[in-house]
């Protein structure tokens, strides 16, 4: 069989301009270079970064976030987070060469790229725009991935669900009628997977500090930082799941 084309979903990094600040109690640069050997022993062939890179939208910290992760794949993406300043961020990581609001295909699939921020508000919510690259993706008839920052659902836990993605009916609808396989988000800090009208809905928990699910607030997971893998073969077949730091 045809190797698959190996995909990372790196999420919720909340890096801040001093290397040495914390997030919720806990350094998340620690916590993403703990997770680093993990992800690198899976040899991706890709990754999207899928929001809340910086918890502060500082130049620092998205540099800092580059550093660590641009050797870990050739093709490389990222999408914004409610956390992160969408327009600053574009131009850090356009230098870079990471692919943004856009379509790309990567191995045989279509992964779409959306943009879920509105301006100073957590929740989430899809422009006409962000629906035209979903269409676009669809057009292209290959299996198809759908990353975003913001939740379609709820997850169970009230303190996030409170800040998902606004009026969703129209996304889960859209990506229901054609070949998308999988929509991955973050935003949730924690795992999360739910198959809805024939399509698959996962989330991938933060390189940073995760929540134990199913809690009214945030309650700190022991198990440490996290990411989701994907493999991806060309007739459409796929396989999920998550690297833990353990």
């Amino acid at each position: 069989m045809t190797k698959p084309f190996t995909l990372l979903q790196i999420s919720d990094c909340h890096l801040l301009a001093d290397p040495k600040g914390r997030y919720r109690g806990q350094s998340p640069d620690e916590c993403l270079q703990r997770l680093s050997p993990a992800m690198a022993a899976f040899k991706p062939d890709g990754l999207v970064l899928t929001g809340d890179v910086a918890e502060d939208g500082s130049s620092e910290a998205y540099e800092r976030a580059i550093d660590a992760l641009i050797g870990l794949a050739p093709k490389r993406a990222v999408i914004p987070g409610n956390h992160d300043d969408p327009d600053h961020m574009f131009d850090i990581f356009d230098a870079a060469g990471f692919a943004q609001r856009q379509v790309v295909t990567w191995g045989g699939w279509a992964v779409a790229l959306l943009d879920s921020v509105q301006p100073n508000d957590p929740a989430g919510a899809l422009s006409p725009t962000e629906y035209q690259l979903l269409e676009d993706a669809q057009t292209l008839a290959l299996p198809t991935l759908v990353f975003l920052h913001h939740p379609p659902m709820a997850v169970g836990s009230p303190w996030i669900d409170r800040y998902a993605l606004n009026a969703p009916e129209p996304f889960i609808e859209a990506v229901g009628l054609g070949q998308v396989q999988a929509v991955g988000f973050g935003h949730v800090h924690q795992v999360f997977s739910e198959h809805r009208g024939g399509v698959q809905y996962l989330s991938a928990p933060a390189t940073s500090v995760n929540s134990q699910p199913d809690r009214d607030s945030f309650t700190p997971d022991p198990t440490g930082p996290k990411a989701r893998w994907y493999r991806l073969w060309r007739n459409g077949r796929w396989a999920s799941g998550v690297i833990s730091a353990g």
